[in-house]
Protein backbone atom coordinates (compact mmCIF):
# COMPACT_ATOMS: atom_id res chain seq x y z
CA UNK A 1 0.00 0.00 0.00
CA UNK A 2 1.24 3.08 -1.16
CA UNK A 3 2.44 5.31 1.70
CA UNK A 4 0.17 8.36 3.06
CA UNK A 5 2.61 11.03 4.78
CA UNK A 6 6.14 10.83 5.60
CA UNK A 7 5.23 12.55 9.17
CA UNK A 8 2.43 11.99 11.50
CA UNK A 9 3.64 13.83 14.65
CA UNK A 10 5.23 17.09 15.66
CA UNK A 11 5.88 15.87 19.08
CA UNK A 12 7.11 18.21 21.89
CA UNK A 13 10.06 17.08 22.65
CA UNK A 14 12.85 17.15 20.47
CA UNK A 15 14.71 13.79 21.19
CA UNK A 16 11.38 12.16 20.65
CA UNK A 17 11.39 10.77 16.73
CA UNK A 18 8.11 11.65 14.47
CA UNK A 19 7.14 8.36 13.19
CA UNK A 20 5.71 7.99 9.59
CA UNK A 21 2.67 6.92 8.56
CA UNK A 22 1.50 3.57 6.58
CA UNK A 23 -1.11 2.44 5.49
CA UNK A 24 -1.87 -1.12 4.32
CA UNK A 25 -4.42 -3.57 3.16
CA UNK A 26 -5.20 -6.81 5.69
CA UNK A 27 -3.94 -10.00 3.85
CA UNK A 28 -6.79 -11.76 6.20
CA UNK A 29 -9.71 -13.10 5.43
CA UNK A 30 -11.68 -10.62 8.22
CA UNK A 31 -13.11 -7.82 6.20
CA UNK A 32 -10.94 -8.28 3.57
CA UNK A 33 -10.80 -6.29 0.33
CA UNK A 34 -10.19 -9.02 -2.21
CA UNK A 35 -6.92 -7.80 -2.81
CA UNK A 36 -3.64 -6.56 -1.03
CA UNK A 37 -2.50 -3.90 -3.47
CA UNK A 38 -4.41 0.11 -3.54
CA UNK A 39 -4.22 0.03 -7.13
CA UNK A 40 -6.73 -3.05 -7.20
CA UNK A 41 -9.27 -1.72 -5.41
CA UNK A 42 -12.07 0.23 -7.08
CA UNK A 43 -12.51 3.68 -5.21
CA UNK A 44 -15.78 4.82 -7.60
CA UNK A 45 -17.67 7.42 -5.92
CA UNK A 46 -16.82 10.63 -3.66
CA UNK A 47 -15.01 9.67 -0.70
CA UNK A 48 -13.40 11.32 2.81
CA UNK A 49 -10.84 10.27 4.39
CA UNK A 50 -10.98 10.61 8.35
CA UNK A 51 -7.79 10.74 10.33
CA UNK A 52 -7.89 10.80 14.31
CA UNK A 53 -5.33 10.92 16.84
CA UNK A 54 -6.57 10.18 20.90
CA UNK A 55 -6.03 9.67 23.75
CA UNK A 56 -6.73 5.48 23.87
CA UNK A 57 -8.36 6.30 27.38
CA UNK A 58 -10.72 9.61 25.95
CA UNK A 59 -11.44 8.83 22.56
CA UNK A 60 -14.09 11.40 22.40
CA UNK A 61 -11.70 14.72 22.60
CA UNK A 62 -9.00 14.06 19.40
CA UNK A 63 -6.08 15.56 19.86
CA UNK A 64 -6.62 16.23 15.76
CA UNK A 65 -9.72 15.31 13.58
CA UNK A 66 -9.00 15.55 9.77
CA UNK A 67 -11.80 15.03 7.85
CA UNK A 68 -10.78 15.72 3.67
CA UNK A 69 -12.09 14.95 0.26
CA UNK A 70 -10.15 12.49 -1.20
CA UNK A 71 -8.78 13.88 -5.03
CA UNK A 72 -9.79 10.71 -6.89
CA UNK A 73 -6.49 9.48 -9.07
CA UNK A 74 -7.31 8.69 -13.09
CA UNK A 75 -8.17 5.08 -11.86
CA UNK A 76 -10.71 5.99 -9.18
CA UNK A 77 -8.90 3.35 -6.58
CA UNK A 78 -7.69 3.18 -3.12
CA UNK A 79 -4.69 4.42 -4.19
CA UNK A 80 -6.03 8.03 -4.29
CA UNK A 81 -5.89 8.09 -1.00
CA UNK A 82 -1.87 8.32 -0.66
CA UNK A 83 -2.45 12.11 -2.10
CA UNK A 84 -3.87 13.05 1.47
CA UNK A 85 -1.47 15.61 3.17
CA UNK A 86 -2.07 15.18 7.25
CA UNK A 87 -2.31 18.44 8.79
CA UNK A 88 0.22 19.91 10.89
CA UNK A 89 -0.16 19.65 14.32
CA UNK A 90 2.10 19.35 17.49
CA UNK A 91 1.15 16.30 19.79
CA UNK A 92 1.87 15.13 23.04
CA UNK A 93 4.57 12.78 23.76
CA UNK A 94 2.41 9.55 25.03
CA UNK A 95 0.26 6.68 23.88
CA UNK A 96 -2.00 7.68 21.01
CA UNK A 97 -4.30 5.90 18.95
CA UNK A 98 -4.65 6.68 15.03
CA UNK A 99 -8.10 6.43 13.33
CA UNK A 100 -7.92 6.16 10.25
CA UNK A 101 -11.49 5.62 8.01
CA UNK A 102 -13.21 6.56 4.50
CA UNK A 103 -16.33 7.63 4.57
CA UNK A 104 -18.79 8.43 1.06
CA UNK A 105 -20.41 11.90 0.53
CA UNK A 106 -23.35 10.62 2.18
CA UNK A 107 -21.95 10.45 5.54
CA UNK A 108 -20.48 13.76 5.66
CA UNK A 109 -22.19 16.96 7.33
CA UNK A 110 -20.92 20.11 6.99
CA UNK A 111 -19.91 22.38 10.37
CA UNK A 112 -23.01 25.98 10.27
CA UNK A 113 -19.58 28.16 11.61
CA UNK A 114 -16.83 27.29 10.21
CA UNK A 115 -18.50 25.20 6.98
CA UNK A 116 -15.81 22.54 7.17
CA UNK A 117 -16.60 18.91 5.90
CA UNK A 118 -17.47 17.10 8.90
CA UNK A 119 -16.74 13.42 9.54
CA UNK A 120 -18.57 10.45 12.02
CA UNK A 121 -16.55 10.23 14.83
CA UNK A 122 -18.70 7.72 16.64
CA UNK A 123 -16.79 4.46 14.85
CA UNK A 124 -15.88 1.54 16.89
CA UNK A 125 -13.07 -0.55 16.24
CA UNK A 126 -12.83 -4.20 17.54
CA UNK A 127 -9.79 -5.24 19.99
CA UNK A 128 -8.77 -7.84 17.63
CA UNK A 129 -8.01 -6.76 14.11
CA UNK A 130 -8.62 -3.02 15.10
CA UNK A 131 -11.39 -2.78 12.24
CA UNK A 132 -14.31 -1.14 12.64
CA UNK A 133 -17.31 -2.74 14.07
CA UNK A 134 -20.01 -3.49 11.52
CA UNK A 135 -22.82 -1.33 12.46
CA UNK A 136 -25.30 0.88 9.88
CA UNK A 137 -22.86 3.72 10.65
CA UNK A 138 -19.42 2.37 9.89
CA UNK A 139 -17.11 3.78 7.51
CA UNK A 140 -16.21 1.89 3.98
CA UNK A 141 -12.49 1.43 5.10
CA UNK A 142 -10.57 1.45 8.33
CA UNK A 143 -8.59 0.62 11.24
CA UNK A 144 -6.51 1.77 14.24
CA UNK A 145 -2.95 1.17 14.83
CA UNK A 146 -1.37 2.54 18.53
CA UNK A 147 1.83 5.11 18.32
CA UNK A 148 4.30 4.35 21.58
CA UNK A 149 6.79 7.06 22.40
CA UNK A 150 10.11 6.09 20.44
CA UNK A 151 8.15 4.74 17.21
CA UNK A 152 10.07 5.63 14.08
CA UNK A 153 6.83 4.13 12.05
CA UNK A 154 3.43 3.75 12.75
CA UNK A 155 1.52 1.12 10.40
CA UNK A 156 -2.38 1.35 10.23
CA UNK A 157 -3.72 -2.10 8.46
CA UNK A 158 -7.03 -1.42 6.84
CA UNK A 159 -10.03 -3.64 6.13
CA UNK A 160 -12.99 -3.16 4.06
CA UNK A 161 -15.91 -2.75 6.51
CA UNK A 162 -18.29 -2.16 3.63
CA UNK A 163 -16.63 -1.22 0.68
CA UNK A 164 -20.17 -0.60 -1.48
CA UNK A 165 -20.58 2.58 0.38
CA UNK A 166 -17.91 3.82 -2.02
CA UNK A 167 -18.53 2.27 -5.24
CA UNK A 168 -22.19 2.36 -5.47
CA UNK A 169 -22.88 4.63 -8.85
CA UNK A 170 -25.80 6.10 -6.96
CA UNK A 171 -23.55 7.79 -4.62
CA UNK A 172 -22.70 10.42 -7.65
CA UNK A 173 -26.38 10.87 -8.94
CA UNK A 174 -25.40 9.34 -12.24
CA UNK A 175 -26.84 6.02 -13.60
CA UNK A 176 -25.93 6.67 -16.63
CA UNK A 177 -23.61 8.48 -19.33
CA UNK A 178 -25.27 10.03 -22.92
CA UNK A 179 -22.92 9.30 -25.56
CA UNK A 180 -22.94 10.39 -29.09
CA UNK A 181 -20.85 10.10 -32.19
CA UNK A 182 -20.34 10.32 -35.60
CA UNK A 183 -17.76 8.48 -37.41
CA UNK A 184 -15.02 9.70 -39.75
CA UNK A 185 -13.17 7.72 -42.86
CA UNK A 186 -9.73 7.18 -41.89
CA UNK A 187 -8.32 8.18 -45.49
CA UNK A 188 -10.86 10.89 -46.22
CA UNK A 189 -11.31 12.46 -42.67
CA UNK A 190 -14.44 13.13 -43.41
CA UNK A 191 -18.01 11.60 -42.38
CA UNK A 192 -18.82 8.38 -43.82
CA UNK A 193 -21.59 8.19 -46.01
CA UNK A 194 -24.85 7.01 -45.43
CA UNK A 195 -24.75 4.08 -47.52
CA UNK A 196 -21.08 3.21 -45.44
CA UNK A 197 -23.24 3.90 -42.27
CA UNK A 198 -25.65 1.30 -42.64
CA UNK A 199 -22.98 -1.06 -43.27
CA UNK A 200 -21.28 -0.28 -39.78
CA UNK A 201 -22.11 -1.29 -36.51
CA UNK A 202 -21.22 1.26 -33.75
CA UNK A 203 -20.68 0.39 -29.74
CA UNK A 204 -19.20 1.70 -26.64
CA UNK A 205 -17.51 0.00 -23.70
CA UNK A 206 -14.68 0.04 -21.10
CA UNK A 207 -11.34 -2.08 -22.25
CA UNK A 208 -10.45 -4.22 -18.65
CA UNK A 209 -7.01 -6.08 -18.28
CA UNK A 210 -6.56 -9.29 -18.98
CA UNK A 211 -3.87 -11.73 -19.14
CA UNK A 212 -1.31 -8.42 -19.08
CA UNK A 213 -3.02 -6.49 -21.65
CA UNK A 214 -6.15 -4.90 -22.09
CA UNK A 215 -9.64 -6.43 -24.05
CA UNK A 216 -12.85 -5.15 -25.09
CA UNK A 217 -15.25 -8.49 -24.95
CA UNK A 218 -18.53 -8.43 -26.77
CA UNK A 219 -20.02 -8.26 -23.44
CA UNK A 220 -18.43 -5.02 -22.30
CA UNK A 221 -20.00 -2.98 -25.23
CA UNK A 222 -23.26 -1.52 -25.64
CA UNK A 223 -24.79 -1.03 -29.27
CA UNK A 224 -25.57 2.63 -30.11
CA UNK A 225 -28.22 3.90 -32.15
CA UNK A 226 -28.42 5.71 -35.39
CA UNK A 227 -30.03 8.78 -34.60
CA UNK A 228 -29.35 10.47 -37.50
CA UNK A 229 -28.88 9.58 -41.37
CA UNK A 230 -27.45 12.53 -43.07
CA UNK A 231 -24.51 13.23 -41.41
CA UNK A 232 -24.81 9.92 -39.90
CA UNK A 233 -25.10 9.94 -35.90
CA UNK A 234 -25.09 7.26 -33.53
CA UNK A 235 -26.17 7.55 -29.50
CA UNK A 236 -26.83 5.48 -26.41
CA UNK A 237 -28.01 7.21 -22.44
CA UNK A 238 -27.19 3.91 -20.82
CA UNK A 239 -23.83 3.12 -20.18
CA UNK A 240 -21.54 3.99 -17.33
CA UNK A 241 -17.61 4.26 -16.99
CA UNK A 242 -14.75 4.04 -14.42
CA UNK A 243 -11.58 5.23 -16.20
CA UNK A 244 -11.84 5.18 -20.19
CA UNK A 245 -14.46 4.55 -22.81
CA UNK A 246 -13.70 3.42 -26.45
CA UNK A 247 -15.85 3.75 -28.93
CA UNK A 248 -16.14 0.93 -31.22
CA UNK A 249 -16.50 0.74 -34.99
CA UNK A 250 -16.74 -2.13 -37.20
CA UNK A 251 -18.31 -2.68 -41.07
CA UNK A 252 -20.04 -5.52 -41.91
CA UNK A 253 -17.61 -6.63 -44.37
CA UNK A 254 -15.68 -10.09 -44.48
CA UNK A 255 -12.02 -9.96 -43.03
CA UNK A 256 -12.79 -6.33 -41.21
CA UNK A 257 -11.39 -5.28 -38.30
CA UNK A 258 -12.99 -3.44 -35.33
CA UNK A 259 -11.48 -0.28 -35.01
CA UNK A 260 -11.23 1.80 -31.23
CA UNK A 261 -11.43 5.74 -30.79
CA UNK A 262 -10.44 6.17 -27.10
CA UNK A 263 -10.38 8.59 -24.60
CA UNK A 264 -10.53 8.94 -20.67
CA UNK A 265 -14.11 8.52 -18.79
CA UNK A 266 -15.17 8.63 -15.17
CA UNK A 267 -18.02 7.95 -13.57
CA UNK A 268 -19.15 11.45 -12.90
CA UNK A 269 -19.05 12.12 -16.25
CA UNK A 270 -22.53 13.32 -17.66
CA UNK A 271 -22.08 13.13 -21.67
CA UNK A 272 -19.00 12.03 -24.08
CA UNK A 273 -18.80 12.77 -27.78
CA UNK A 274 -17.14 10.68 -29.90
CA UNK A 275 -15.98 11.01 -33.56
CA UNK A 276 -15.53 6.71 -34.48
CA UNK A 277 -13.38 6.15 -37.56
CA UNK A 278 -13.75 3.59 -40.14
CA UNK A 279 -10.86 2.30 -41.17
CA UNK A 280 -11.30 -0.03 -44.48
CA UNK A 281 -9.91 -3.54 -44.94
CA UNK A 282 -8.38 -2.11 -48.59
CA UNK A 283 -6.78 0.66 -45.76
CA UNK A 284 -5.75 -1.85 -42.88
CA UNK A 285 -4.25 -4.35 -45.30
CA UNK A 286 -2.07 -1.93 -47.24
CA UNK A 287 -0.66 -0.36 -44.02
CA UNK A 288 -0.39 -4.23 -42.64
CA UNK A 289 2.10 -4.92 -46.03
CA UNK A 290 3.98 -1.64 -45.24
CA UNK A 291 4.55 -3.20 -41.24
CA UNK A 292 5.83 -6.73 -43.40
CA UNK A 293 2.46 -8.36 -41.66
CA UNK A 294 -0.31 -10.83 -42.67
CA UNK A 295 -2.58 -9.87 -39.74
CA UNK A 296 -3.12 -7.26 -36.77
CA UNK A 297 -1.24 -9.09 -33.96
CA UNK A 298 -3.10 -10.84 -31.49
CA UNK A 299 -2.33 -8.54 -28.95
CA UNK A 300 -3.55 -5.30 -30.83
CA UNK A 301 -2.20 -2.15 -32.62
CA UNK A 302 -2.45 1.25 -32.68
CA UNK A 303 -2.16 3.65 -36.03
CA UNK A 304 -2.31 7.20 -36.19
CA UNK A 305 -2.65 10.06 -38.29
CA UNK A 306 -1.63 13.43 -38.21
CA UNK A 307 -3.46 16.14 -39.87
CA UNK A 308 -3.94 19.76 -40.35
CA UNK A 309 -6.82 21.76 -39.69
CA UNK A 310 -8.45 21.16 -43.61
CA UNK A 311 -8.19 17.19 -43.01
CA UNK A 312 -4.75 16.89 -44.96
CA UNK A 313 -1.55 14.65 -43.82
CA UNK A 314 1.12 16.57 -42.04
CA UNK A 315 4.64 15.71 -42.77
CA UNK A 316 7.48 15.99 -40.70
CA UNK A 317 6.20 15.22 -37.08
CA UNK A 318 7.72 13.48 -34.45
CA UNK A 319 5.26 11.89 -32.29
CA UNK A 320 5.89 11.09 -28.40
CA UNK A 321 3.91 7.70 -26.88
CA UNK A 322 5.94 7.23 -23.80
CA UNK A 323 6.57 3.58 -23.05
CA UNK A 324 5.63 2.74 -26.98
CA UNK A 325 8.36 2.38 -30.18
CA UNK A 326 6.41 4.88 -33.10
CA UNK A 327 7.59 3.93 -36.38
CA UNK A 328 6.06 5.95 -39.35
CA UNK A 329 5.14 5.08 -42.71
CA UNK A 330 6.02 6.01 -46.32
CA UNK A 331 4.05 8.01 -48.47
CA UNK A 332 2.63 4.68 -50.02
CA UNK A 333 2.72 3.48 -46.92
CA UNK A 334 4.46 0.57 -48.28
CA UNK A 335 7.34 0.59 -46.02
CA UNK A 336 8.99 2.18 -42.72
CA UNK A 337 10.71 5.19 -43.41
CA UNK A 338 12.21 8.35 -41.59
CA UNK A 339 11.76 9.52 -38.43
CA UNK A 340 9.25 12.02 -38.51
CA UNK A 341 5.64 11.75 -40.55
CA UNK A 342 5.68 11.83 -44.55
CA UNK A 343 3.93 14.00 -47.18
CA UNK A 344 1.59 13.43 -49.65
CA UNK A 345 -2.15 12.18 -50.05
CA UNK A 346 -1.30 8.79 -48.14
CA UNK A 347 1.24 10.02 -45.54
CA UNK A 348 1.44 11.33 -42.16
CA UNK A 349 0.61 7.42 -40.31
CA UNK A 350 2.07 6.31 -37.78
CA UNK A 351 1.85 3.05 -35.93
CA UNK A 352 3.28 1.56 -32.55
CA UNK A 353 2.73 -2.24 -31.95
CA UNK A 354 4.13 -2.15 -28.55
CA UNK A 355 1.99 1.09 -26.67
CA UNK A 356 0.19 -0.18 -23.58
CA UNK A 357 -3.27 1.18 -23.39
CA UNK A 358 -3.89 4.28 -21.86
CA UNK A 359 -1.08 5.84 -23.70
CA UNK A 360 -0.60 9.29 -24.39
CA UNK A 361 0.24 9.65 -28.19
CA UNK A 362 0.95 13.61 -28.83
CA UNK A 363 2.97 15.49 -31.32
CA UNK A 364 3.40 19.55 -31.53
CA UNK A 365 3.57 22.70 -34.21
CA UNK A 366 1.46 24.64 -36.05
CA UNK A 367 1.17 28.34 -35.76
CA UNK A 368 0.50 29.65 -33.06
CA UNK A 369 2.42 26.49 -31.22
CA UNK A 370 -0.20 23.64 -30.23
CA UNK A 371 0.07 20.71 -28.34
CA UNK A 372 -1.67 17.68 -29.53
CA UNK A 373 -2.74 14.49 -27.46
CA UNK A 374 -4.88 11.65 -27.74
CA UNK A 375 -5.53 8.45 -26.47
CA UNK A 376 -4.05 4.67 -27.63
CA UNK A 377 -2.88 1.51 -26.99
CA UNK A 378 -2.72 -1.71 -27.61
CA UNK A 379 -6.23 -3.48 -26.94
CA UNK A 380 -6.49 -7.44 -27.74
CA UNK A 381 -7.37 -8.08 -31.90
CA UNK A 382 -8.23 -4.90 -32.47
CA UNK A 383 -6.88 -1.62 -34.31
CA UNK A 384 -6.83 1.50 -31.53
CA UNK A 385 -7.14 4.27 -33.66
CA UNK A 386 -5.29 7.99 -33.27
CA UNK A 387 -6.17 11.29 -34.99
CA UNK A 388 -3.62 14.35 -33.98
CA UNK A 389 -5.44 16.80 -35.76
CA UNK A 390 -4.40 20.76 -35.64
CA UNK A 391 -6.87 23.58 -35.71
CA UNK A 392 -4.77 26.25 -36.43
CA UNK A 393 -2.61 26.70 -39.89
CA UNK A 394 0.80 24.58 -39.92
CA UNK A 395 3.60 26.96 -41.03
CA UNK A 396 6.76 24.95 -41.50
CA UNK A 397 10.52 26.24 -40.57
CA UNK A 398 12.11 27.49 -43.57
Amino acid sequence: MTRLAAILLLVAACDTPSPALRLRLTEGATQSCEAVDCADVPLTCKTWMSIRIVDPADPSAPFLSQCQEVPLNRNRNLCSIATVDLEPKELPVRDLEIQVALYPESMITTDPITLADVCPADAQYDAVHGFPVESAGSPAIGGRAYYRPGDETVTVTLGCTNLELVNDPTCVGLATVSVKATVDDFDLAASVTPLEADRLSVTVGEPSPSAGSYALNPGDVKALERTAVAPPAWATADQLFTSFACLAVLEDLPGSTTSLTCKEARVTDDELDFKGIRLTTTSLDQILIGLSLTQVPAAGMTIGIVLDSHGDPVPNQVVTAPGGTIMYLASDRRSVVGAATSGGPKGAVFVSLDAPFGTTFGTSGGMPNEMLSALGGRVSNKVTIVVLQFAGPIIEEP
